[in-house]
């Protein structure tokens, strides 16, 4: 198989909450208007490459549970291709918009790369969890992620190079945690001096990159309200690396990032969050 970009990783099954009142306290019951069910986590990267006009697809094992199938189902549906060997269980999240800002309760059962499987496709561009770089074969256009378990069980523990990423994403709460820093950006000056792009989400400020000779970009995002965040980062991240992919420096590649985050969550539906491509070059031509 040949494709623009793999994403090597478990989708999530995202159990959406919105327009809660308030986060319940102990014991207390909360209402929500509605709920969407939406495959999560890596498959929102593949979603919004697939809807730059980038072949993309998933390498990770299937659940074979019922919500495994419920999940391969919705990732079949989105225009995403998921390969690889079957599995008992299947990750889900449950997903709290608030306050600009979405929470997370998860379960992620661990599962390696399935390495046999992504030995048979061909692509330009791999994203993978941090932890789970190790386990790649040797490529140039690997681009590393993070959540908030993965940093915190890595934090402290970041002094190996990472020459051999293309980029490595996360936000500002995962860059502090990672390197046991109140100071996000001096947390990702540490990370970038160890070979490689850092790209940081800040949230409705926008993102900042550094590269590894030390200079930095800072782009600032468009002021939206928006009731539901949930896979912002995501579509930021594909964007980058579709702008990547183009050739485009680094400053053009932060604002193609910023711009189709911002305008994806503005025109969120009910399923994953991804401008189409025409769109998205009107909106930057203009």
């Amino acid at each position: 198989m040949r494709v623009d970009v793999v994403c090597v990783g478990s989708p999530f099954l995202d159990l959406i909450f919105h327009e809660l009142s308030h986060l319940p306290a102990p014991g207390e019951e909360v209402l929500a208007k509605r709920l969407t069910l939406t495959p999560g986590g890596i498959s929102n990267i593949a979603y919004a490459c697939h809807q730059l006009g980038l072949s993309a697809a998933i390498c990770a094992p299937l659940g074979a549970d019922p919500l495994g199938q419920l999940l391969e189902q919705l990732v079949a549906e989105s225009g995403v291709t998921w390969v690889g060997e079957t599995t008992t269980a299947t990750p889900v999240s449950v997903a709290i918009p608030s306050q600009r800002d979405r929470a997370f309760i998860t379960v992620n059962p661990f599962m390696p790369v399935d390495t046999q499987t992504l030995s048979t496709i061909e692509a330009r561009a791999i994203v993978a969890n941090l932890p789970n770089v190790a386990e790649l074969p040797e490529h140039p256009g690997i681009y590393a992620i993070v959540g908030d378990p993965e940093a915190v069980e890595l934090a402290g523990t970041m002094t190996s190079s990472l020459e051999h990423l293309a980029a490595f994403f996360l936000n500002e709460r995962e860059a502090c945690a990672l390197m046991q820093s109140e100071d996000p950006v001096f947390a990702a000056r540490q990370l970038a001096a160890l070979g490689t792009t850092v790209v940081m989400t800040c949230g409705h400020k926008g993102a900042m990159a550094i590269d590894a000779n030390g200079d930095e970009v800072e782009v600032t995002a468009r002021a939206i309200e928006v009731p539901d965040p949930t896979g912002a980062g995501d579509a930021f991240t594909a964007a980058y690396i579709w702008a990547d992919l183009q050739g485009f420096s680094l400053e053009r590649r932060m604002e193609c990032a910023v711009l189709y985050a911002s305008l994806s969550i503005e025109a969120a539906s009910e399923r994953q969050k991804g401008l189409g491509l025409d769109a998205f070059l009107e909106a930057l031509e203009s």
